[in-house]
């Protein structure tokens, strides 16, 4: 029943719960045999500075960070991933410090700082981006709809990002029955569609203060009125 907190202390990784001292567990996150250890592909894209988080997972929330940054957008991740980074890119240096005050409830306000990025105008949310790489897809869907059962009236796009091939799985999670209502509301965008902008943008060879909007459009899924809930899922 305590909260379990883990961070980065001087190069470490440290654990601490509720009224308890706090423990370095770095010797046993990285006690791997070094016959198991499998280099970086030669050319690989990911800074070896971000060991906590799967490699998919932080290049789709790097590129969600640069394509908000470049539609003028300022940015949030949550507070336990600002100390990642992406081929020396620090998230830190490019992302809010701490959320405004939208006015929510604790408990809103709970699930929106714990969301993989959102997206502001003017200090009022515009997107909400969860991103599955290799977690369920299942915590995404449902932290967005803990989100929209907090606040049904909230004026906020949803994205669910995930790789293309994962699609299937992302439609047969919105057919269960605790999910439908949030089905009309959520947006469905690839790991492919957002590398495909990323190169747009670098091709474009934006000068400072310069914007680009429309960059990213999410596909809906268009749900059959009696949705069959899928078997193995």
């Amino acid at each position: 029943t305590r909260r379990v907190d883990i961070f980065l202390e001087n190069g470490s990784y440290v654990l601490q719960t509720t009224k308890h001292p706090k423990i370095n567990v770095t010797e046993f996150l990285n006690a791997y045999p070094t016959a198991a250890t499998v280099p970086p592909p030669a050319g690989a894209l990911i800074d070896a500075a971000a060991p906590a988080k799967d490699r998919d997972h932080v290049k789709a929330q790097w590129g969600l960070v640069t394509l908000g940054r470049a539609e003028g957008c300022t940015v949030w991740v949550p507070v336990n991933d600002r100390n990642l980074s992406y081929q020396r890119n620090s998230f830190s240096d490019c992302t809010l410090s701490r959320l405004p005050n939208f006015g929510f409830d604790e408990n809103t306000r709970r699930i929106v700082q714990n969301i993989d990025v959102l997206w502001l105008t003017k200090n009022v949310i515009c997107k909400a981006f969860e991103i599955e790489a290799t977690t369920s897809i299942y915590s995404g869907l449902l932290r967005m709809n803990d989100l929209v059962l907090a606040q049904p009236n909230i004026h906020i796009e949803l994205y669910l990002v995930a790789a293309q091939s994962r699609r299937g799985k992302v439609r047969d999670q919105l057919c269960r029955p605790s999910f439908q209502s949030l089905a009309p509301k959520v947006l469905s965008l690839s790991f492919e569609e957002v590398d495909a902008q990323l190169k747009r943008i670098e091709s474009l060879a934006l000068k400072d203060g310069a914007r680009v909007s429309g960059l990213l459009r999410g596909e809906k899924f268009e749900l059959p009125e009696h949705a069959v809930y899928p078997t193995g899922v």
